[in-house]
């Protein structure tokens, strides 16, 4: 439930003021930190299906934000454009204010322990295989 209230008030934000969603925003946030990714790349990392982070890309694409160049063995890094760059700044502290809100009440001990809860519960999410490679119950 609160993923998906700081989801929302994200989303809403990100859309009123610029046009773009949460997927968007997460793609620009991570070619920030990973310039040079390709979509394969970025889908891995952000723990998205291939089809949104496609979606996303072709809206980055045709909004100028970023772009592909050719690479090595036909892969197809994407950077950033100045643009985008901007954009990313732009959107920073609407993505943030949702961590300033949750932890606004917690102590830095109570902050460190619960990033620390939060690394052990995202390490054994990633173990998660999808439902359709589960047997059936």
């Amino acid at each position: 439930m609160l993923s998906n209230a700081l989801v929302w008030r994200e989303s809403h934000e990100l859309r009123r003021q610029f046009q773009l969603g949460t997927n968007d925003w997460r793609v620009i946030s991570a070619l920030a930190s990973r310039p040079g990714s390709s979509a394969t790349e970025v889908t891995e990392f952000l723990g998205l299906n291939k089809a949104v982070v496609s979606k996303s890309v072709n809206t980055l694409l045709e909004r100028h934000l970023l772009l592909l160049i050719d690479g090595p063995r036909g892969s197809r890094p994407m950077y950033l454009t100045q643009a985008g760059a901007e954009m990313h700044d732009a959107m920073l502290p609407i993505s943030m204010r949702g961590q300033e809100i949750i932890l606004a009440d917690l102590s830095s001990s109570e902050v460190e322990q619960l990033n620390r809860l939060l690394r052990r519960m995202l390490e054994k999410a990633r173990e998660l295989q999808p439902f359709e490679n589960e047997p059936d119950l």
